[in-house]
């Protein structure tokens, strides 16, 4: 008898009945399920309205594409210029100016020394020389300034047979008259008559000799 109560007592845990779900949790759920995708694809729709929104795949398109250009670029410049010149030995090439109308060298132009491919060394090349063409100017010759007559200085006689007169004045009749280089001093003057300058002369050699000359045949004596 004991073990069959044992065994009844065994068998009232699984005959106790199960509790049912409450409906209202469960709609809760449900329905905040459904409000999270709606947020989720609200979301995507304003990501997809917004004009700077790339989708992931047209970026790696692009990146790809521009990793291609970059590389045909690299490309075709190495196949272009990539490879170096031959080797060889250096040229030195001259070049001279031909001559203008307003210029001219003078003299052959020079050779210019080998260069010499072991040492390097860079030769010297020769400087041209120029000279200038075209329009001279006259030259300027220059004139001692001429000397006045005054009193005290040394005059000549620039015409021949110069008339000597008592007076300044061509109405006065010759003293005598002087022969052309004949050499006076002038010891007055000027005085002014007949439209002429007269000086007032006297030889160094005879001071008998003296009188009034017109200006114009007497020349300054500069030794």
């Amino acid at each position: 008898m004991k073990e069959s109560r044992l065994d009844d007592t065994r068998d009232l845990s699984g005959t106790q009945p199960m509790r049912a779900a409450d409906p209202r949790r469960t709609g809760t759920n449900a329905s905040a399920g459904s409000k999270r995708e709606e947020r989720r694809k609200s979301k995507r729709e304003e990501r997809r309205q917004n004009p700077l929104y790339f989708p992931a795949w047209s970026v790696a398109l692009m990146l790809l594409m521009v990793f291609g250009i970059a590389a045909g670029i690299v490309s075709l410049v190495l196949m272009l210029g990539g490879q170096t010149a031959p080797g060889g030995e250096p040229r030195v090439i001259i070049v001279t100016a031909e001559p203008t109308a307003t210029s001219a060298i003078s003299g052959p132009p020079t050779s210019a020394p080998a260069v010499n491919a072991d040492n390097g060394s860079v030769p010297v090349l020769p400087l041209p020389t120029f000279a200038l063409e075209g329009p001279t100017l006259p030259p300027v010759i220059l004139s001692p300034t001429p000397l006045v007559v005054s009193i005290g200085v040394a005059v000549l006689v620039n015409t021949e047979g110069l008339n000597v007169r008592p007076s300044a004045g061509l109405e006065n009749t010759p003293l005598f008259t002087a022969a052309l280089g004949e050499g006076f001093n002038v010891v007055g003057g000027p005085t002014q008559s007949s439209g002429l300058t007269w000086w007032e002369i006297q030889s160094p050699d005879d001071p008998t000799r003296r009188g009034w000359a017109a200006a114009d045949y007497l020349d300054v004596f500069s030794p």
